[in-house]
């Protein structure tokens, strides 16, 4: 499956991450910004960047 990750969308406190799935759907996930770094602790540094597993 092919991903295309689109660039993070920040908000006050929450990154807004999109990924536009082969077939053209979209997938939006919010994540909190504070639980991204405790669980990502290399992704504190900013910018913030998306892992694709």
């Amino acid at each position: 499956m092919e991903r295309n990750v689109a660039q993070p969308i920040k908000t006050p406190r929450s990154v807004v991450i999109r990924e536009s799935l082969n077939g053209g759907i979209d997938v939006v996930a919010h994540v909190n910004v504070d639980t991204l770094r405790l669980a990502l602790p290399s992704a504190a540094a900013e910018p913030l960047t998306v892992f694709s597993c």
